[in-house]
């Protein structure tokens, strides 16, 4: 597929120039806030382990982070309208503390860039380590592109996981797997 690639010249902190009321919310959320959930919020205190628990010798922190670096367009020969592109840099990382030695360390870090869009054939762009893979996504709303990338941090989170994980530590992560 040929085509040309467009820079939105809008800094991607600002969202898209394209963008309209409808990418974002029109009014206060009405969701309701239950703090009742486990005890009543008003009896909360802090809970202490029992003393047959005791603490890990080694604990696992992972975490990423995302950045769009840029908005762009991709206007093929075969589509009379362009599709939206986003270009992001994620990247994961897992910190492995060893409480009974104080030492704190980096185990393992991953980063990726990709182009996400619902054009077919989504081009790849640069050369390595700066590469932006492209990425075919269903629908090319703001949104749905951002999950996109989002879901690809998420495969460096369980792949620098993966890597670096014994059955002995306690594993902290910002997110849960679903069955």
């Amino acid at each position: 597929m040929s085509g040309r690639l467009y820079l939105d010249p809008w800094s991607p902190t600002y969202g898209s120039a394209l963008e309209t009321a409808e990418d974002g919310p029109s009014a206060s959320s009405s969701a309701a806030l239950d703090t009742d959930v486990e005890m009543p919020a008003a009896d909360w205190h802090p809970i202490t382990a029992p003393t047959s628990v005791e603490a890990p010798d080694v604990v696992l922190f992972v975490d990423g982070v995302r950045r769009i670096d840029a908005n762009l367009k991709w206007e093929s020969d075969d589509k009379p309208y362009p599709d939206a592109v986003l270009a992001a840099s994620y990247a994961a990382g897992v910190v492995r503390c060893d409480l009974s030695n104080g030492v704190a360390e980096l185990a393992d870090r991953r980063v990726g860039r990709g182009l996400f869009t619902a054009a077919e054939d989504p081009p790849t762009l640069g050369q390595p380590p700066a590469c932006y893979t492209g990425h075919k996504v269903n629908r090319g709303e703001p949104k749905d592109l951002e999950n996109a990338m989002q879901a690809q941090m998420h495969q460096l989170e369980v792949e620098v996981l993966l890597g670096s994980r014994t059955a002995e530590e306690l594993l902290i992560v910002d997110w849960f797997a679903q069955a």
